[in-house]
């Protein structure tokens, strides 16, 4: 499972709840909770930008 801290810059996978397309979007972790294991992203990059919540860990992973 993957861990996910404030400030990681993260992608969106295609497929989530969203629906924000093949290439997905991008932005950094404003918050999270281990408990719930989900958190809340702003968005930068792609169709939808703004801050967006319950984002879960099987919809987001790691950019370099």
């Amino acid at each position: 499972m993957a861990e996910f801290s404030v400030g990681d810059r993260v992608r969106v996978l295609p497929g989530n709840i969203f629906r924000l397309g093949e290439d997905g979007a991008a932005g950094k972790v404003m918050e999270w909770s281990p408990e719930r294991n989900e958190g809340t992203v702003k968005l930068t990059h792609g169709p939808v930008v703004g801050v967006w919540w319950g984002f879960c860990a099987e919809e987001l992973e790691h950019l370099d």
